[in-house]
C-alpha cells in the first residue's frame, strides 16, 4: 500500500461527558500524556512517523476554533499536512460525521482513527506496509491489562468475522483500537446505508454483512481513555 494514497480521518467531535469539568474548556484529545505530547499530538506523530502524509481532524463547530488554534501551534514545528474540519454532522452521530468527511476526500483510501486511544507501540508502520485494501487492526486478547468496554473482534484465518459493540458470552480473539482502513469508494455507500446515530461498530457489521473482507492486523497494547482514572494511569510511571 502507498500511504500517500491514504487520507487519515480522525473523529474528534465527542463531548467526553465522563470527564466532567476537565473537558468543558479543552477537548479530551488535548489532555497531556507526557511533557511533550497530548493524546492527539501523539497520534499525529505516530501517523507521520509511519509515512501517512495527510490527516483530517473532524470536529463539531463548537470545538472547531479550539482545535484549529491548537493544531496551528502544532503545524509550526511539523511539516505534517493536518487539516481541521468543522463538521456539523457530529450532532447526528459519529457515522454521520464520518460520512460527511469521507465525501470530501480525494485519496483512494481512508484510514479511520479515534483520538482518545493511547498506543504504547506505534501500530501504523505495519498498517502502512499492509497490502489489503480493507484492514482492521486489533490487540490479541490477553495482552491488555484492562479490557475495553466496546470493540470486540472475532477472527478466523486472519480475516475479521465480526466486530461487536458490547461484550457477550461468545469468544473474542482481539480488541479493536479504533483504527480501520477502507477504500474511499466503498465507505461512502456503506455509510449511507447505516443509521447515523448508531455506534461506529455498526459500520463494520454492515460492511461484513455485504461481503467486505477485513484483513486482521495485530497491534500492541493500547488504552481507550474514557475516564479521568484511565488518563491519570497514563501519567503514572
Amino acid at each position: 500500500m502507498n500511504s500517500h494514497d491514504v487520507c487519515v480521518v480522525i473523529l474528534a467531535g465527542g463531548g467526553a461527558t465522563r470527564f466532567g469539568g476537565v473537558t468543558r474548556v479543552l477537548p479530551k484529545c488535548f489532555l497531556p500524556v507526557s511533557g511533550e505530547e497530548t493524546l492527539l499530538t501523539r497520534l499525529l506523530n505516530q501517523l507521520h512517523e509511519a509515512g501517512f502524509a495527510k490527516a483530517v481532524i473532524s470536529t463539531s463547530p463548537q470545538w472547531f476554533p479550539v482545535l484549529e488554534a491548537l493544531i496551528a501551534r502544532y503545524r509550526e514545528t511539523r511539516s505534517y499536512g493536518v487539516q481541521v474540519l468543522s463538521n456539523p454532522a457530529h450532532a447526528a452521530g459519529p457515522l454521520a460525521a464520518l460520512g460527511a468527511a469521507a465525501r470530501d476526500i480525494g485519496e483512494q483510501r481512508l484510514l479511520l482513527c479515534l483520538p482518545d486511544i493511547f498506543f504504547r507501540e506505534n501500530p501504523f508502520p505495519a498498517l502502512a506496509a499492509a497490502s489489503p485494501d480493507e484492514v482492521l487492526p486489533g490487540c490479541i486478547a490477553g495482552r491488555l491489562m484492562r479490557a475495553p468496554r466496546s470493540g470486540f473482534l472475532t477472527v478466523n484465518q486472519e480475516i475479521v468475522e465480526a466486530l461487536t459493540y458490547r461484550p457477550s458470552s461468545s469468544h473474542h480473539d482481539a480488541f479493536w483500537p479504533g483504527i480501520a482502513l477502507f477504500r474511499q469508494s466503498q465507505i461512502v455507500p456503506l455509510l449511507e446505508s447505516t443509521a447515523p446515530a448508531g455506534p461506529i461498530e455498526d459500520l463494520f457489521a454492515a460492511a461484513i454483512a455485504k461481503g467486505v473482507r477485513f484483513a486482521f492486523q495485530p497491534c500492541g497494547p493500547f488504552v481507550n481513555v474514557n475516564t479521568v482514572g484511565e488518563w491519570l494511569d497514563l501519567l503514572t510511571p
